[in-house]
């Protein structure tokens, strides 16, 4: 049982850390003087960001993302607004909006403001860096004064000059509460669900009513219920918020991701994150966890190739052994502004029932990179070729004639597919995975990728070239005579890696 004194000793903790850190990273300014105070807090009041930077470089240390800008203008709607995002771990969401709730304080834009969360304690955790940057923070003191209202400073409910900052628990409506005049304009709920709670769907959907019914009606008229948090599940509250935003225009739901796609996209933050120190996170916490963590996706997106059912070989498996060997293709449909978007190749090797996957290209790449790779493919492990071809895409056999001819190989046949791309994926892989008669090799080229988008298949943002060109090579396998052909030792991929 926590005592009274200990959950002083830990307020006390968290006051002493926010305290510490100002005064080791905040200076005062070196020019205080009416011309340069008046011309900072000019430039503060509208531009939230050199507010952040010039006010609280002790949080802010690295250049802003474009995600950054979209909540700053979801966070400066002020028509009851109501917006409700999923960003990853670590990309400075629950920062940014402190910045954005000291902001509001220091210039009177927002008369009541309300830190929701899991309970009352946790509230009161996440407010105290506003109210110790207010006490403490030298540039704030400089350019604001003092403006602690006297018997009104409480750790979680305190009123600077004419804005009332105030912690609640999920237990504590906000509905009826007042400033004076005001009713609440500012609401961000912030760990309002745990890994626990997602698990019971009726209590998910006991949360989402209460987000709409309870938190978003306690707004005024010109309020804004600004609503960031993890992805812990599909079926969470947020999560079910965010998919009703497609159907309801008055819900604003995003979802951010820490890479566009995996592994080979553009980085959320990439003043902060690398690729490589991703990839990392990813090694170290496991797939599950990482997809929620970092790419707001888990499996219960869809769920159709459970991540226990992926069965992997070992290369000597299939030494001395004979099978049908196939490489099918999956070009984009259209090309991104850029000129490129994701192309697959899968390499499979069909043995005693088994479809064995040898190779995996799975690249946002130019067209021309995926023509010459099937070049590469053929050479190392032969065997047929086709690729998928809709209307246009027929044409490519031009693209792979005259390389074929200059090198004297031969060029990967087109094949027109009719059903539709999510059926017959799912038709034709997840009995063979559940049985274990599809296998993969770890850390083999583009096959952790082509894994992941089964995994995750169905989800929002994850692609589905890899599965589509692995379903052709199933297909083909059937439907083709045997084509007898040595199997060599099959070594990792030194491709360089586009993640």
């Amino acid at each position: 049982m926590i005592t009274k004194r200990q959950e002083l000793d830990w307020l006390e903790k968290i006051q002493a850390a926010h305290r510490v850190l100002i005064r080791e990273s905040v200076n005062d300014f070196e020019d205080n003087s009416p011309e340069a105070r008046s011309r900072r807090m000019q430039h503060a009041r509208a531009d939230v960001k050199f507010f952040c930077k010039t006010y609280l470089p002790q949080y802010f240390t690295d250049d802003f993302a474009t995600f950054h800008d979209d909540m700053i203008h979801l966070m400066e709607q002020r028509d009851s607004s109501f917006s409700v995002i999923s960003a990853p771990r670590e990309h400075a969401k629950s920062t940014l909006r402190m910045g954005y709730m000291i902001h509001q304080g220091c210039f009177d834009l927002r008369h009541y403001l309300i830190l929701l969360s899991l309970n009352e304690k946790a509230a009161i955790g996440h407010l105290v860096p506003i109210k110790i940057n207010f006490e403490e923070n030298p540039r704030i003191k400089a350019d604001f004064g003092q403006r602690q209202r006297a018997g009104w400073w409480e750790d979680g409910d305190f009123v600077w000059d004419q804005s009332r900052f105030r912690a609640l628990g999920i237990d504590q409506s906000p509905r009826g509460t007042v400033f004076f005049n005001w009713r609440p304009d500012f609401i961000a709920p912030d760990d309002v669900e745990t890994k626990k709670s997602t698990k019971n769907p009726d209590l998910c959907k006991e949360r989402a009513d209460y987000m709409k019914e309870e938190v978003f009606g306690a707004l005024a008229q010109d309020g804004t219920l600004f609503w960031v948090g993890n992805w812990i599940r599909s079926r969470s509250a947020l999560a079910m918020l965010i998919k009703e935003s497609d159907k309801n225009p008055e819900i604003q739901g995003r979802i951010y991701r820490a890479i566009t796609k995996m592994w080979g996209g553009r980085l959320l933050w990439p003043a902060h994150w690398t690729k490589k120190a991703l990839k990392k996170r990813y090694r170290i916490m496991g797939s599950v966890s990482f997809m929620r963590e970092y790419m707001s996706m888990d499996p219960e997106a869809g769920n159709e190739f459970p991540e226990d059912k992926i069965q992997y070989y070992k290369p000597s498996e299939l030494k001395n052994k004979k099978g049908t060997r196939i490489t099918y293709g999956d070009p984009a449909h259209k090309g991104t502004k850029k000129g490129h978007s994701n192309q697959s190749w899968i390499t499979t090797e069909y043995v005693d029932g088994v479809w064995y996957v040898i190779h995996a290209f799975i690249k946002n790449t130019p067209l021309s990179r995926w023509i010459d790779h099937w070049f590469l493919i053929y050479k190392q492990y032969g065997g047929r070729g086709f690729f998928e071809a809709v209307g246009a895409q027929y044409n490519y056999t031009e693209n792979f004639r005259p390389i074929a001819n200059r090198m004297g190989l031969p060029a990967p046949m087109p094949r027109n597919v009719t059903q539709n791309k999510e059926d017959r994926i799912v038709d034709t892989l997840s009995p063979l995975i559940e049985s274990g008669r599809i296998r993969f090799l770890k850390g083999n080229s583009d096959q952790d990728l082509l894994v992941e988008q089964l995994i995750y298949f169905g989800s929002p943002g994850m692609e589905k070239d890899g599965p589509d060109a692995l379903e052709g090579c199933v297909r083909h396998t059937k439907s083709k005579g045997p084509q007898i052909i040595a199997v060599t030792d099959i070594e990792d991929d030194d491709e360089e890696d586009d993640f």
